[in-house]
C-alpha cells in the first residue's frame, strides 16, 4: 500500500495523521510500513501515547 511513498513522506504523513487524531488502524498501518523500513519507533512521546492507543483500539475490536 506505501511502497511507492518516499520515507520522508510517509514519515511526514504518519506525523500529520496523530496530529489530525486520525482513525487509529490508519495510524497502525503507517507504523508497520515505518517498522518495516527500519524508520519505526521514533522518540517522541506523543507517538508513543498514539501506538498505544491503537493497541488498547485492536484489543477491543478483537474480544468483539
Amino acid at each position: 500500500m506505501f511502497q511507492k511513498i518516499r520515507d520522508d513522506h510517509l514519515i511526514d504523513a504518519y506525523m500529520k495523521s496523530i496530529e489530525l487524531n486520525l482513525d487509529p488502524q490508519f495510524i497502525f498501518l503507517i507504523e508497520k510500513e515505518l517498522s518495516k523500513r527500519g524508520l519505526y519507533p521514533f522518540q517522541n512521546q506523543r507517538i508513543k501515547s498514539s501506538t498505544r492507543a491503537v493497541k488498547r483500539f485492536s484489543e477491543r475490536n478483537e474480544k468483539k
